[in-house]
């Protein structure tokens, strides 16, 4: 790479932080999911539910399935973004977590948070309901 060419890109970047800086934007880790723990239990028999398959709607491709004991912990999904520091703490996030299982009728948990960090939901019991097919 030339001489001109990275005097260009320094120009460049020094340009593009001055334009955050000037917006009052910064770049902060946003959790774009809370983490959550706990078991996914069946409530008739009270036992739980091992291979269940947990994730968040707008996250599909992070997945997780629950240990033989039904217990998960899904950490945080976070992401680095520009959030105009006026927003910090007004910020209004949300995410459906979505637990399923073979012979269970899916169940949907909604989360609703304010700021760019997400309270931490732990000790959760989700009851998967068994299907009601013959």
């Amino acid at each position: 790479m030339g001489q001109m060419t990275r005097l260009i890109l320094k120009m460049l970047l020094l340009v593009v932080g001055g334009v955050f800086i000037c917006t009052g934007c910064d770049t902060y880790r946003v959790q774009l999911t809370p983490h959550v723990a706990g078991w996914v239990i069946d409530p008739v028999t009270h036992e739980p539910i091992p291979n269940a398959t947990i994730y968040f709607e707008a996250h599909p491709d992070h997945v997780m399935l629950s240990a033989d004991g039904g217990y998960f912990d899904f950490p945080a999904i976070t992401k680095r973004q520009p959030v105009p520091k006026d927003q910090l703490k007004s910020l209004s996030m949300s995410q459906t977590l979505t637990v399923k299982a073979y012979d269970y009728q899916q169940v949907e948990k909604k989360f609703e948070w304010t700021g760019i960090v997400s309270p931490v939901q732990t000790n959760l019991v989700i009851f998967l309901h068994p299907n009601n097919n013959p």
